[in-house]
């Protein structure tokens, strides 16, 4: 029996195979279902493997990441070669010598190093590891060769001779990094890196052959060129754009000149001494202070290379405090230079000076020099920028980093100053102190001047988005159900017409309604409520039930009901950030030089009490320091007139006055203190009257007034012991004159003190 076969659907054409090596790899591509006929293929998504067309195809290759387990098996490996190589130069001495050892280590560093460049392409990681290996142990080599010596090797050429092979090594570094790989990949890391070290090392080791017999200013040479080295480094303007961190070898070129300069400031101190040659030591120190300039201008010169920002502002701490110390320190070299017929004090302070003048250009400085300001900050932080480097609208700025720097090491000078030469005898340490202490104070005026800038400042404010009703009583609205949300449309609601139903309603006998309740006697009947005519069709004017309203009583729900007094109801409050105008307000600066100053009064005021100075009494001190707040506190305001006098001024007006008239009260009479004390409060006291200043005036007065007494107490005194009876007589003219002006007197006094609450 022949069976009915069903019509297949014709099967597609099957394309030619392409020709392909057997042993290349086929994307899978998932099934698709067969189109509906009548209907086209949709084409294929490319399957997750496929290789996708690159959106920039001029994009340069990035390198593969490294996982966190495999660059610790790479550190690992790194430093157990190290640990061997430095295990065969120790065991190796016996066998080989110094020769034999220095050249096994150097050719094993270089085959290591011709290997990691071979496997570059194919196994990044392992040459990497092996690169570091290498380049390692030709550093070794090249120290070992340094401790050749003999009688034919002196030390000088044994270390030049090391120097030239590491400073070879490391350009060859450099050199490799000029290799193209293939794929556009970066070259190792390595190479830079090493270079970066070895370099600043070669040339402290070429730079020992120099012929100085002086080993502590041979050795400020060699980290003075070391440093240069490295500064160059950081200055080149090749980066690789490539890597990750494209900027971390400027950055450790930068660290490794710091901590070379270091040692070099270190060295150059030492040598400022009686046993050292002078004159080699003065040309040295125009050398460190400009290699530490270099620094500072690589981070000002030089930016990020992928975010455009200037360099990390921290690197600039270190080289502002260097150059403050060695200004400060290499002044004793002028001490050297005058003649020793000079008395030594005369010769200390002319030395001295110089440094106080160092320090407090220094510390007045990081309070003058324009910053960051609030609202450019503010605004470069929203947009991921940095704005406490670089320029700022075309003026120069000072990062936070080098103010504080410039304070800190500036102050510190000038406290050393004030305490190391306050406490010798003689005129001169007394000038060099006090230069010292008036630098501190022009430091801290500045800085509390600077604080009355204006800036604007964000603040935080909380405003209600919910108003509520207040009073001792809310009216609350009748109680109608849920209301919804406004706004509402004016005037009357429309209301769609409902359908009304035509077909006849039966008339049936009216029932009798119900008498639930007795009939409201006519007396006590209310009147017919009054509605509006409804909106509504008349769905029921045929129903039997009569239509005559009902008397009603006012509805308790048509008039507001007063409820007991109103809760305080929460709100809906929503922090915002406003700008506002304020004042710049004391920064970090101005706190640190403000309490080297106070550190600095505290001592000297004291000394003088322990140690009384004819020339440097403490009310002298304390009245410096007064002068200083005065000084401030005008400038308070004059830049904010809402400040108040007795908030500006109080403190300045109390340093200035009180120490000299409890001083005048304990202490004899002296003439040019009591006259310069009655000057002074009667300056405030008619700047105060003139200005409109109620604190000057009733300071300058009151102060005025205790002064005179305490001034005429004796010749008082001397006359109330014969005439004692005239005190009498004043006191009965006054109470006479206040009786019979009683009146017009309460009226003067309180016109009085009305004026002088009404001051400033």
């Amino acid at each position: 029996m022949t069976q009915q076969q069903s019509p297949q659907p014709a099967q597609p054409a099957q394309a030619p195979p392409s020709a392909q090596s057997p042993t290349t790899p086929q994307p899978q591509q998932s099934p698709q279902p067969p189109a509906a006929p009548g209907f086209p293929q949709s084409p294929t998504p490319p399957a997750p493997s496929q290789p996708q067309p690159s959106a920039r195809p001029d994009a340069p290759a990035q390198p593969p990441r490294r996982s966190t387990i495999q660059t610790l098996l790479l550190v690992l490996g790194v430093i157990l070669v190290v640990i061997a190589v430095f295990a065969f130069a120790w065991f190796a001495y016996g066998l080989l010598g110094d020769v034999g050892r220095a050249a096994c280590v150097i050719v094993v560093g270089a085959v290591a190093v011709v290997v990691a460049v071979v496997l570059t392409p194919r196994l990044r990681v392992t040459a990497e590891g092996l690169a570091w290996a290498g380049l390692i142990a030709l550093a070794i080599g090249a120290i070992l060769i340094s401790t050749i010596g003999g009688p034919r090797v002196s030390g000088e050429l044994a270390s030049l001779a090391a120097g030239a092979l590491l400073f070879a090594v490391a350009g060859a570094g450099l050199g490799l990094r000029r290799i193209p790989l293939p794929g556009g990949l970066p070259p190792l890391r390595a190479y830079s890196l090493y270079a970066v070290f070895a370099m600043p090392v070669a040339v402290m080791l070429m730079a020992y052959a120099l012929p100085l017999p002086d080993h502590a200013q041979r050795f400020t040479v060699e980290s003075t060129l070391a440093g240069i080295t490295a500064v160059l480094l950081a200055a080149l303007p090749s980066t690789d754009a490539r890597r990750r961190a494209p900027d971390f070898e400027r950055i450790a070129a930068l660290v490794v000149a710091t901590v070379a300069l270091v040692l070099a400031s270190v060295a150059f101190i030492t040598t400022v001494d009686y046993g050292h040659d002078l004159w080699t030591t003065t040309a040295l120190l125009p050398v460190v202070v400009a290699a530490w300039a270099g620094v500072l201008a690589v981070t000002y010169v030089r930016t990020m290379t992928r975010t455009g920002r200037p360099m990390p502002t921290g690197l600039r701490f270190v080289p502002v405090s260097a150059i403050i110390w060695v200004l400060s320190i290499s002044t004793t070299l002028i001490l050297r230079m005058l003649p020793t017929s000079m008395d030594l004090e005369t010769r200390r302070m002319w030395a001295y000076l110089p440094a106080v003048l160092v320090a407090a250009a220094a510390a007045i400085a990081a309070c003058v020099l324009p910053g960051p300001r609030e609202g450019d900050a503010l605004e470069a932080e929203a947009a991921g920028k940095d704005a406490t480097a670089g320029k700022d609208g075309g003026r120069p700025v000072v990062s936070p980093a080098e103010r504080v720097a410039a304070a800190l090491n500036g102050s510190m000078v000038l406290l050393i100053m004030v305490c190391g030469e306050f406490g010798r005898e003689g005129i001169p340490p007394l000038v060099t102190s006090m230069a010292a202490f008036v630098g501190l104070l022009a430091a801290t005026a500045f800085a509390w001047m600077r604080a009355t800038a204006p800036t604007r400042k964000p603040e935080r404010v909380r405003r209600d988005t919910a108003a509520r009703p207040t009073g001792p009583y809310a009216m609350t609205p009748p109680l109608m159900g849920p209301y919804p949300e406004g706004p509402y449309p004016e005037g009357p609601y429309a209301v769609a017409p409902q359908p009304v139903s035509q077909q006849p309603v039966p008339q049936q006998a009216a029932a009798p309604r119900p008498a639930l309740y007795p009939d409201p006697s006519p007396a006590t009947q209310y009147p017919a409520a009054q509605y509006p005519p409804s909106p509504y069709p008349p769905a029921y004017a045929n129903s039997p039930y009569p239509t005559t309203p009902y008397p009603s009583a006012p509805h308790p729900m048509q008039q507001p009901l007063m409820t007991q007094p109103a809760v305080a109801q929460p709100t809906t409050l929503q922090p915002q950030v406003v700008m506002v105008t304020k004042a710049r307000g004391v920064d970090f600066v101005g706190v640190i030089i403000t309490s080297f100053t106070v550190l600095a009064t505290v001592f000297l005021f004291f000394d003088t009490l322990i140690a009384p100075r004819p020339y440097a009494p403490a009310d002298l001190i304390c009245g410096a320091v007064g002068a200083v707040a005065l000084a401030a506190g005008v400038r308070w305001m004059m830049a904010w007139p809402r400040v108040r006098s007795w908030t500006a001024l109080w403190p300045g007006l109390t340093l200035l006055m009180v120490p000299s008239l409890l001083v005048s009260w304990t202490s004899p009479l002296s003439f040019p203190r009591a006259l310069i004390l009655f000057g002074i409060a009667l300056a405030v006291l008619l700047w105060g009257a003139v200005r409109g200043l109620q604190a000057p005036l009733i300071y300058g007065t009151v102060v005025l007034v205790a002064h005179l007494v305490t001034v005429l107490w004796p010749w008082l005194a001397v006359f109330s012991r014969q005439f004692w009876w005239v005190w009498l007589l004043i006191g009965g003219v006054i109470l006479i004159v206040a009786a019979a002006r009683y009146e017009a007197s309460l009226k003067t006094m309180r016109t009085l003190a009305t004026r002088i609450g009404q001051l400033r």
